[in-house]
């Protein structure tokens, strides 16, 4: 593979098992470079993102935030700690996965990737937040839900 900056193909994607692994909708409209950067299996590394652009890292988010599924990944905390650099261009994805039926999903993108953004922009999640910490579950979403509304209270409470 090439890392030209064209549209990577359908074909490319499908031959190296991309599509299967990420979705089509992933991976709509990413250039060579930034499909070569993509992780693709869990103990994959994630140095390569390094070489890409901030456009090109922007244009990952949503396929990275994949890796945040299950917190045992080997990969997790480095693609945790990655997302981290992008609050408010990852705000509509986080949205998506907090209304997502996957508990855990929502649990560790709240715990290790919300958590450290900073405060006015996880507020911006609020809304979000009181529906999730308001269903209890068996993965501890609801909890997690909760942990950053109370952290949000605090902070709007300590300002005012």
């Amino acid at each position: 593979m090439s890392g030209g900056s064209e549209a990577f193909s359908e074909t490319a994607a499908h031959s190296e098992g991309l599509f299967r692994l990420y979705g089509p909708n992933a991976l709509r409209g990413l250039t060579t470079a930034q499909l070569e950067a993509l992780p693709r299996h869990k103990d994959d590394l994630i140095d390569r993102l390094s070489d890409l652009s901030r456009g090109e890292e922007l244009g990952l988010l949503e396929a990275l935030f994949q890796w945040t599924q299950d917190s045992n990944w080997p990969i997790f905390a480095r693609i945790s700690d990655y997302l981290v650099q992008f609050p408010i261009e990852s705000v509509g994805i986080v949205r998506k996965i907090l209304t997502g039926q996957d508990d855990s999903w929502k649990a560790a993108t709240l715990e290790y990737v919300v958590a450290r953004w900073p405060l006015p922009v996880q507020a911006m999640l609020e809304d979000d937040l009181i529906r999730v910490a308001s269903t209890r579950d068996l993965e501890g979403a609801w909890t997690a839900a909760a942990d950053r509304l109370d952290v949000i209270e605090e902070h709007t409470l300590r300002d005012s």
